[in-house]
């Protein structure tokens, strides 16, 4: 191939064909038509994306080797910064909490140990005097004013009486089981739902051995009327002199035939 030859050739791959002109409708602008290829020029451009990252972060800039090192350090935003200390804040709180609880346990364990041991001793020089020193009948009379406490239990009810609230920790350290305590929760909320007449009553029945009871709700509902002022053995008392009173009928002699007829 000779040197013109390949001049021809290389100059032939240089031109590249001249596009020819859009053609103008009449009816449009010139002007509003250049603007309008402009935009369209510049919104059909390809965006830069930038790939996320597995984590949903934006992918960092291509490490540059040798590059300089800045001395700007990394910061966190605001709302960061309160998000972290909130949550140092509240972590504290929570550790402070739970540390007064434990001692809280350890000193209401140490307190009933031995409000325990002063209270029965108590009990057992009083019952001791009280057989002793007076009758059978008095002795009788005496508990029944002055409410000795005999076992631990008795004690633990009466705390539970006192403060339905009371927490179930205080009560186990009182020879009281978890399911004494569940049960007296619930006789207490059906406590709430009836007048002192409805339990005098069912108190009644349980004496005469109409009705039977769950062992321990008797003593349970003694005490709840006696903390709200009742004098429960006056009452039952009373209800069971108008129960006999009921069921007793004159007795009619019939002056004709003699029979006697109720």
């Amino acid at each position: 191939m000779s040197v013109h030859d390949r001049l021809v050739k290389l100059t032939a791959k240089k031109i590249t064909p001249v596009k020819a002109p859009t053609p103008v409708d009449p009816t449009i602008d010139p002007e509003a038509q250049a603007i309008a290829d402009r935009l369209m020029a510049q919104f059909s451009r390809p965006i830069a994306t930038v790939a996320p990252s597995v984590t949903g972060e934006a992918a960092p800039d291509k490490v540059v080797e040798n590059a300089p090192v800045s001395n700007q350090t990394m910061s966190v935003s605001d709302k960061e910064f309160q998000m972290l200390r909130s949550q140092k804040e509240a972590e504290t709180r929570a550790a402070t909490a739970e540390h007064r609880c434990e001692q809280l346990e350890k000193s209401l364990e140490v307190v009933t140990t031995c409000l325990i041991d002063f209270t029965m001793r108590q009990q057992e020089i009083l019952n001791g005097c009280i057989g002793n020193l007076i009758t059978d009948f008095q002795r009788d009379y005496a508990v029944g004013e002055l409410r000795t406490v005999r076992t631990v239990s008795q004690l633990s009810l009466r705390l539970f009486v006192a403060w339905p609230q009371i927490a179930d920790t205080a009560l186990l350290n009182l020879d009281v089981t978890e399911e004494d305590i569940s049960n007296w929760r619930k006789w207490y909320r059906g406590y709430k739902e009836h007048d002192h007449n409805y339990w005098l009553n069912l108190l009644a029945d349980v004496q005469a051995g109409k009705l039977k009871a769950a062992e321990g709700q008797p003593e349970l509902l003694t005490e709840l009327l006696r903390a709200e002022k009742v004098d429960v053995k006056r009452r039952l008392e009373e209800i069971n002199a108008e129960r006999l009173r009921r069921c007793e009928r004159p007795i009619l002699v019939s002056p004709r035939s003699g029979t006697y007829v109720r």
